[in-house]
């Protein structure tokens, strides 16, 4: 059974993946892709209208990468 701790990082990581609309089987490759093309239609620099909306979803895809990122590194150590 998983402890309350792991439960949370599992929920945060799910929730990750649906941020950048992936599910949580995806491999590496699929995330880097999903995040590119997400990167490149939310960058503030590419938006028309500049607001904090669009610049918060940015962000928001960005660091939920950073944590699947992360995921895959622990992932790949523990092999």
């Amino acid at each position: 059974k998983k402890s309350r701790a792991n439960q949370i990082i599992d929920k945060k990581l799910e929730n990750c993946f649906k941020v950048l609309g992936l599910e949580i089987d995806s491999n590496l490759k699929q995330v880097k892709s999903k995040y590119k093309l997400l990167a490149k239609k939310w960058h503030p620099d590419v938006q028309n209208e500049k607001n904090s909306k669009n610049k918060d979803a940015f962000i928001n895809i960005t660091n939920a990468y950073k944590t699947i990122l992360k995921s895959f590194t622990k992932t790949t150590k523990n092999k």
